[in-house]
Formats: structure tokens, sequence, C-alpha cells
């Protein structure tokens, strides 16, 4: 039996698969673990993937919207898989938009200086924004083949930031739950790679 592991927003809702669930059986989203104060990216996502690796049969399939699309992609060099699905997201922190750009000088003091930022309103929110500011990509992340499916009207990174494989036409941030049969239609084209480790 394959696995499917879909990764949520930084606000943990997985319902944002709802309208995917149904066309794959298969399906897991994890919810966040805690992270440590100020832990970085990479080394949360290697934590995570010791949380993960007991529920995964292969072959194995991986992806994330948003912020669960970093952490994916971390995630997949972790647990040795060979690609990963990205929706809604950057590949690497330099994709990353002007307005989270300017935000970066706040990281120096770690993730509480963001505790005071109106949209972040819990400490996974400030951690997890942190985190992103912060990102590095792994070499072991640099090797990960992606595939990218983004809106043309995503404010959150906005199509010009990105070179996605694939676009919505009209789609916006939140394309699991606005345009499902473009997810499901973008994960059914996928192939599942098999786990190394």
């Amino acid at each position: 039996m394959k696995s499917l592991i879909l990764l949520p927003g930084m606000n943990g809702k997985t319902s944002l698969y709802a309208r995917v669930r149904p066309h794959f059986p298969e399906l897991i989203t994890p919810e966040w673990i805690e992270p440590e104060v100020n832990e970085p990216l990479v080394d949360y996502a290697r934590r995570f993937a010791e949380t993960l690796r007991p529920q995964i049969t292969e072959p194995c399939m991986l992806g994330g919207t948003s912020f669960g699309g970093m952490v994916a992609h971390e995630l997949a060099a972790a647990l040795g898989l060979g690609s990963c699905l990205l929706i809604s997201t950057v590949r690497t922190p330099a994709e990353l938009p002007p307005d989270w750009q300017a935000l970066r000088h706040l990281t120096v003091a770690g993730e509480e200086a963001l505790w005071g930022q109106p949209r972040f309103k819990t400490r996974f929110l400030c951690w997890a924004a942190w985190a992103t500011l912060t990102w590095e990509l792994s070499d072991g992340a640099a090797a990960v083949e992606t595939r990218l499916l983004h809106g043309d009207l995503d404010r959150t990174f906005p199509l010009e930031c990105v070179q996605p494989d694939q676009v919505v036409v009209g789609g916006g941030h939140v394309l699991p739950m606005t345009h499902p049969e473009a997810v499901v239609a973008f994960i059914s084209q996928s192939r599942f790679p098999s786990l190394e480790a």
C-alpha cells in the first residue's frame, strides 16, 4: 500500500485537504509536532521525520502547501525521498517575496521578536514565521526533485517570485480548498518514489 503525506500550512489545519481526501484513501495529514525554541526548519524537519517514519509504507509521496511545502521539502531529504510535491509555496528562501524578506531583520533576536506581529498570534505561528525567515535550504533538500503547483492570484507568494511547473488560473493561496480538482490532477500525475532509509 502506498503512502501519500500532505502537510498543512502554518495554521496546522488539516481540513485544508478535505476536498482532496476522497480521491486518495491512503492520504495522511499529520499534525505539527511542537517545535523547540528557535529550532531551525531543517532540524525541525529531521525530528518530524522520525515521528512520521513508522506511519510510512513504500512507495511514498510527500508534499505540502505553503509553509508545509517548505517543511515537506526538507522532510523529503530527511526521509531519503527523491522527490516532493509543492503547492502554493517557494522552493528556496530566495523566492520569498519582498514583504517577507523585509522582516528578516527581526530574526536576529529569535522567534520571540515576532510575537508582537499581528499576523502571528500563537507561539507556533511565531516560530513558523521565524523558521521561514531564517530557512537555509539544506544540501539534501537541494538534491530533491520538486514539482510546484501555484495559483496565478496567490498573494502570499506571488507568481512572479516563483517558477512553478503548473499554474492554476484564478487560483489563490489555498488551492486544495478552492481548486481541489487541480490538486488531485497534480498529485495523480506524479510518481511514488521509494524510501531509501
